[in-house]
């Protein structure tokens, strides 16, 4: 006799939860990226800024989306893609960007909805963070919960933890902001608890580089 009670205030809960988020408005965590916008707002007051972007070829269906729009005042624009295409300035495996780059090559480098599909995202942290210059400024902005995407090269998710644990103080990086965005609900019959759970869909860092990268990622077991 209890089972359609739950269900239905469980159903009403959801709807007014949903409703909160569809209504116009600010919303928490919701268009407040902090490290986004604190990215732009650094290279954008810089006096000729070299900035590197990974992950610009644009996808089937999709419109060009890499943001050298935002940067009118930078002295060099690059865009890299492991595949040539539109938006691609430079063929090369994020994997391997100091096969191309030297250390210490760009002012500001950036990552946006990339990550996810990285094999090895630590070494490709260790990669962004060597061809940074010192006083120069990473973005990585990625996924935490998303739908499957991109199949076969859809890897991970990424908590907060998990993005501070690939960008160390002992990689010669200081955090500036680490945030979630996009709040969203889980919703599953399997389980219905889940949708009371905060959850996101995205989740940025901003770091500065104030000392030189080490030769080999340096792992930090102090925070664990």
């Amino acid at each position: 006799m209890n089972k359609p009670y739950k269900i239905s205030k469980q159903r009403r809960w959801i709807t007014e939860k949903l409703s909160g988020f569809l209504a116009p408005g600010p919303k928490q965590g919701q268009g407040g990226d902090e490290a986004l916008t604190g990215f732009n707002r650094m290279l954008q007051g810089h006096s000729g800024p070299e900035i590197l972007e990974i992950g610009t070829r644009v996808q089937e269906g999709q419109a060009l989306l890499r943001r050298d729009g935002l940067f009118p005042n930078a002295k060099r624009y690059v865009g890299v893609d492991y595949r040539e295409g539109e938006g691609v300035d430079i063929v090369v495996d994020a994997h391997c960007l100091t096969s191309v780059f030297e250390p210490e090559s760009f002012d500001g480098v950036q990552s946006l909805s990339t990550f996810e599909h990285i094999k090895y995202p630590w070494v490709v942290a260790h990669e962004l963070a060597k061809v940074t210059r010192i006083d120069g400024y990473i973005l990585v902005q990625t996924l935490q919960t998303f739908a499957l995407h991109g199949s076969p090269y859809d890897y991970w998710r990424f908590s907060a933890s998990g993005l501070r644990a690939l960008f160390p103080r002992s990689m010669g990086l200081q955090e500036i902001h680490c945030n979630y965005s996009m709040p969203c609900l889980i919703v599953s019959g399997a389980d219905p608890l889940q949708v009371r759970n905060e959850s996101y869909m995205s989740v940025s860092i901003l770091l500065k580089k104030v000392e030189p990268t080490p030769a080999s990622f340096q792992y930090d077991f102090d925070g664990r």
